[in-house]
């Protein structure tokens, strides 16, 4: 997970952990042939966006995406991304899932997200930062809303 890539003008090391249900939880995603084709296609989503897979498990009620992320993307953007071409893959392919679901979409609107560091906590980027301050002969600040 430490590897930093490069892309024009940047280095990064960005890595979200995505986690959203099927529409009203139905266990539609139970059978190994549903779950199967989601994998497949996130990871050709991943492969077309530049996206690094760590990890995928789709359980029968939600799903969970674990990956890297060139800078470009917004987690919402991520998000967006994932959730649209996988609904639309297992619709073509099960058509009858999408009668199961009273709406007709396979996913929740939302989803949950968290960016996950490596060795970088919001405790170590405070200490570097208060060590910053010190070494050049000021105090850290606190930005205030006026």
């Amino acid at each position: 997970m430490s590897e930093c890539k490069s892309a024009a003008h940047v280095r990064y090391n960005l890595w979200y952990h995505f986690v959203w249900s099927p529409k009203y939880r139905k266990g539609i995603l139970a059978d190994k042939a549903t779950k199967s084709l989601i994998y497949k296609v996130i990871c050709e989503i991943a492969e077309r966006y530049e996206f690094k897979i760590a990890r995928v498990a789709v359980d029968d009620d939600h799903v969970h995406v674990f990956l890297q992320s060139p800078p470009r993307y917004a987690p919402a953007q991520i998000a967006r991304i994932i959730k649209g071409t996988t609904a639309r893959e297992v619709f073509k392919v099960f058509p009858a899932k999408k009668r199961l679901l009273w709406g007709g979409e396979l996913w929740e609107d939302g989803y949950a997200v968290r960016s996950v560091g490596d060795k970088v906590s919001e405790e170590v980027i405070k200490k570097y930062l208060e060590h910053h301050y010190k070494s050049i002969g000021q105090e850290p600040k606190q930005l205030e809303l006026f």
